[in-house]
């Protein structure tokens, strides 16, 4: 093999090997934190990478139809005073003109975890409407922010087994269907 072949041979390796890389990378979900600053309410948002979703199965509607929950972890920024708030988003993916009245108010939850029912009721504040981040691919859905704390958000991370109870205790149930947990722990971390 003369010279010139060995290093068009290292240079094509060499790309090849990059490419690779860049393709890994790529292909890796990106889990960085989101900030988002409200201009109406000068309230600024770091929502989690990778909201945790929580889906109920339909099988009385029809076949593959289910309910979900899209729960994400904030900090609300506003002038300096900072709050923690789940940001939740209920949707179905049943067609809303052939099942029963959507309620369009946000209901109380209930955040199974483990060993303890961590009651969730919604925040008020028609003033503060959610961030335009991991919104529902569906036109129809109800939005609300759940006032939480820290601590709660860190054991969170390490419960084993979590679940949500939309309507209070005796509500629906929904189980955990897209667990990224890893992005909330990331996220309690950059918090701290």
């Amino acid at each position: 093999m003369s010279r010139g072949a060995g290093r068009l041979r290292a240079r094509v390796c060499t790309v090849a090997a990059i490419a690779m890389m860049l393709g890994g990378c790529a292909s890796a979900p990106d889990r960085t934190p989101v900030q988002y600053l409200d201009r109406d309410t000068a309230v600024t948002f770091t929502v989690v990478g990778a909201p945790l979703t929580f889906a109920r199965v339909r099988p009385e509607v029809a076949a593959r139809v289910r309910d979900y929950a899209t729960v994400a972890a904030a900090a609300m920024d506003r002038n300096g005073h900072t709050n923690y708030a789940l940001l939740v988003y209920l949707w179905s993916t049943v067609d809303p003109r052939n099942g029963p009245e959507v309620t369009r108010q946000a209901p109380d939850l209930v955040l199974l975890a483990d060993d303890r029912r961590i009651a969730l009721h919604p925040i008020d504040d028609a003033e503060q409407p959610l961030p335009p981040v991991d919104r529902p691919p569906v036109p129809h859905f109800v939005a609300a922010i759940y006032a939480t704390d820290l601590p709660t958000l860190r054991f969170l991370t390490t419960a084993r087994y979590l679940s949500l109870l939309a309507g209070g205790a005796e509500g629906a149930r929904f189980e955990l269907w897209h667990d990224d947990r890893q992005a909330l722990a990331d996220w309690v971390r950059s918090m701290q």
